[in-house]
């Protein structure tokens, strides 16, 4: 029963709202012998976007836990049942006891910071272990519940303002979802959220507008600046996109890679290194990459859905309930 009570707890969060003091644009914060000091005059962009994305995802993340209490009182209602009993009988059965290779597979991974011995702390796994497989049974339940209600999100996720004039984009410009990727050729993870793009827009056409944008993550990837700079380069010759994706399959990066990449994507190399050894395309890089770092966004790959920041490489359900709830608001204004 206290099992249960736990459960149903992390399910039924209260919704906490968060409020920040905002400042009309035009109204001073300050002013030195009558010299106002606006908002705009804050060096301090990326780090309130950032906070205003943690706020974001406190208010949704609590927002689904009351969801999934209301879910969960109203199907308990209809059955005649409080909702402890009704979560016991729904989920009680399935969890079970963890098995031993279970139990011993978890010491294993967490020995080193156990640091105690498997008899002295099997106890504390198999409630842990219980626990987990409560919580995932739960959250199975609420989703078939969730499944068969109406329900209607009203919380709009914050949106980064991506300047979009001089970016290498494709697809209609007057497309109702643009999908901007700040990327770095040297990220694996990167490299792994490229066929998932891939068949996004493959998927959607013309619905989707696609943007890419730098940012080279130099403390780890000495080569991505450099990179970056070539597949510029093959743009002077109408093969952006082709060396783009052909260099995100390349493990290796040197000046014999980016030949290589260009004699497989039909760019002529010797112009191409002319213009890599020139370094004319280091400043645009920089740009984007210091414009990534104002909008708070310090990792790649970084996939912005009509300005939604979503971070790291992820499946692809995950994109598509982004996009197609934008183009459902596209359809309905």
């Amino acid at each position: 029963m206290r099992l249960m009570k736990q459960a149903i707890g992390a399910a039924a969060l209260s919704l906490v709202l968060l409020a920040i003091p905002a400042f009309g644009e035009d109204e001073p914060l300050a002013t030195v012998n009558g010299e106002p000091i606006f908002e705009s005059d804050l060096e301090v962009s990326a780090q309130w976007r950032k906070l205003d994305q943690q706020v974001h995802a406190l208010r949704s993340q609590a927002l689904g836990s009351e969801i999934a209490s209301r879910l969960l009182e109203g199907e308990a209602k209809r059955l005649g049942v409080t909702v402890q009993e009704f979560v016991e009988v729904e989920v009680e059965p399935k969890i079970g006891s963890p098995t031993n290779k279970e139990v011993s597979d978890f010491y294993n991974e967490q020995k080193d910071k156990i640091n105690k011995p498997l008899k002295e702390v099997r106890d504390e796994i198999v409630r842990l272990l219980r626990q987990q497989k409560a919580t995932t049974h739960l959250n199975e339940l609420v989703a078939g519940l969730r499944a068969d209600a109406k329900i209607e999100v009203h919380l709009d996720p914050p949106r980064l303002p991506v300047a979009l004039q001089d970016a290498r984009q494709r697809g209609p410009a007057d497309a109702p979802v643009t999908i901007v990727e700040f990327s770095d050729f040297q990220c694996p993870f990167c490299r792994r959220v490229q066929p998932v793009l891939s068949e996004l827009r493959e998927e959607y056409q013309d619905r989707i507008r696609w943007v890419f944008k730098d940012l080279p993550l130099t403390d780890i990837h000495p080569e991505a600046v450099r990179a970056a700079q070539a597949a510029r380069c093959a743009g002077e010759q109408d093969k952006f996109w082709e060396y783009r994706a052909k260099l995100f399959e390349q493990d290796l990066f040197t000046d014999a890679t980016y030949t290589e990449v260009a004699e497989a994507t039909e760019v002529d190399p010797e112009p191409l290194m002319e213009c890599l050894n020139s370094g004319k395309y280091q400043r645009p890089v920089a740009v984007e990459a210091l414009e990534a770092r104002n909008l708070g966004i310090e990792g790649t790959p970084a996939i912005l859905v009509n300005g939604i920041l979503m971070t790291g490489a992820r499946a692809i359900e995950n994109y598509r309930s982004v996009i197609d709830s934008e183009l459902e608001k596209s359809a309905n204004p």
